[in-house]
């Protein structure tokens, strides 16, 4: 696997924990408004009701707690895998770092920084080269012509 494929396949294990962290809020986001339904549900003490004035039916009808229940147990048996998932990625991603910052040669550490977000200016300035070297030796992995494997 070249230097090319190596960062493909790390920026692609960034999007997917991305993409798993959008997932896990939005279902965390969930749980949490069924959690205040809950309480919404309850109810409001003691009150008088004032026969003087004229009754407004209102629409508002409490979500049935059995059914609240059952819908937040229902995420939270959906959170446990993706948590699973989510430290396995993030594990993967944090192995890829390490090993990758490992290796030798131009060519790895500039995949290596632009895995990081660099810009080519900074990596020229990081590494002490013309940013049109570092621009060349981009292209190159970006077009794969560097052929050398990763164990």
């Amino acid at each position: 696997m070249g230097v090319a494929v190596t960062t493909n396949t790390y920026m692609d294990l960034c999007r997917e924990i991305d993409i798993l962290d959008i997932r896990i809020s939005s279902l965390e986001r969930e749980r949490e408004h069924l959690r205040r339904m809950m309480f919404a549900n309850a109810p409001s003490g003691a009150s008088t009701v004032d026969y003087s004035k004229e009754r407004v039916s209102s629409s508002y009808e409490p979500f049935p707690l059995n059914e609240i229940v059952s819908r937040i147990n229902g995420i939270d048996k959906s959170l446990e895998p993706l948590y699973k998932v989510m430290n396995e990625k993030e594990l993967a991603k944090r192995q890829m770092e390490e090993k990758i910052s490992e290796f030798e040669g131009l060519d790895y550490k500039v995949a290596y920084l632009r895995m990081q977000g660099k810009s080519l200016i900074e990596i020229a300035d990081e590494l002490g080269y013309s940013y049109d070297w570092i621009k060349k030796v981009s292209s190159r992995i970006n077009k794969g012509t560097f052929k050398a494997l990763l164990d």
